[in-house]
């Protein structure tokens, strides 16, 4: 049974998720009020009745206060915890279900890539949090929806609590400033040296697209959902996230969908690509034509 509450709408969402950001696992999928035509829901929860944090060669599972370590690939774990599936309602992009991030080092379940080095981030490939409950703030239709599916016996409890903590009016979220130092970890001549090499491998024929990039490390003293707040005013990003876990924060600011599948559809958007433009900016791919869909060769 999916249960739905109306709530009033706010084109700001910090009204809602600070009453959440510093809940157990809670997560933001933010379209940063919805500029542009591009972004127009929001989805945000916390507290999952059921964790998957992938490391290396197995999963830890967290379920009903108790971890299980399993061996089984991630994404078939994910399938099996995720039964049965979860019924959808009309106009909601989400009705519970697994909200999270895959790490880039978690391409190593799928392929064998002996060249690359060792999780430098020493940060899980995967977190995965299945959610029964999540506010979905739709900004096209100016409504705001707390779903839930009820799987687990806490889930009553946690939306009655959090309906009344809600019911107070809103109040104007005040931001403290975060000053944050960044710096490179590799030189200007190291980054230099390998676009040079980018561009022999295009040559070549080698390859015709690359995607260099490099990791920047600094720190700042404050609060995370503070931070956060700060970057969405001043690059707001309809692909936004906020994910809030034990040891460490994910902050994203996105201006890309790069893929969504619904139904026996798989549509992409992305902004750079390897494919002719469409006179849309999209493309759409049914399974019947997947054939004729050649993958692109690429270096990193």
């Amino acid at each position: 049974m999916v249960e739905c509450i109306t709530l009033p709408y706010y084109a700001d969402n910090t009204y809602y998720f600070d009453v959440l950001y510093n809940r157990t696992m809670a997560v933001l999928l933010d379209s940063c009020h919805a500029q542009g035509s591009s972004g127009r829901y929001d989805i945000m929860s916390a507290q999952p009745y059921c964790t998957l944090t992938h490391w290396g060669d197995h999963t830890d599972v967290k379920l009903d206060n108790k971890t299980y370590q399993r061996y089984d690939d991630p994404f078939s774990l994910m399938q099996e915890y995720l039964q049965p599936k979860t019924p959808t309602v009309d106009n909601l992009p989400f009705c519970g279900g697994a909200l999270g991030f895959f790490g880039y080092e978690l391409a190593w379940r799928l392929e064998n890539f002996p060249s690359m080095n060792a999780n430098e981030w020493r940060a899980p490939e995967m977190v995965m949090g299945l959610y029964d409950w999540a506010l979905i703030v739709d900004h096209h239709l100016k409504k705001s929806t707390l779903v839930a599916q009820h799987r687990h016996h806490e889930t009553k409890g946690r939306i009655t609590q959090l309906v009344s903590l809600w019911k107070t009016p809103a109040t104007k979220n005040t931001i403290k400033p975060q000053h944050v130092t960044l710096q490179p970890d590799i030189s200007k001549d190291t980054y230099e040296k390998a676009f040079n090499t980018i561009k022999k491998h295009i040559y070549a024929g080698d390859c015709y697209q690359a995607n260099l990039s490099q990791r920047f490390t600094g720190s700042f003293n404050g609060n995370s959902w503070s931070l956060y707040q700060q970057i969405r005013q001043q690059n707001p990003a309809p692909f936004a996230a906020y994910l809030n876990y034990d040891d460490f924060t994910v902050l994203s600011i996105s201006p890309e969908k790069f893929i969504t599948v619904r139904d026996d559809q798989v549509i992409t958007q992305p902004i750079k690509g390897t494919r002719p433009s469409h006179p849309k900016g999209n493309h759409v791919y049914r399974p019947e034509a997947r054939r004729r869909i050649r993958p692109a060769r690429s270096i990193s």
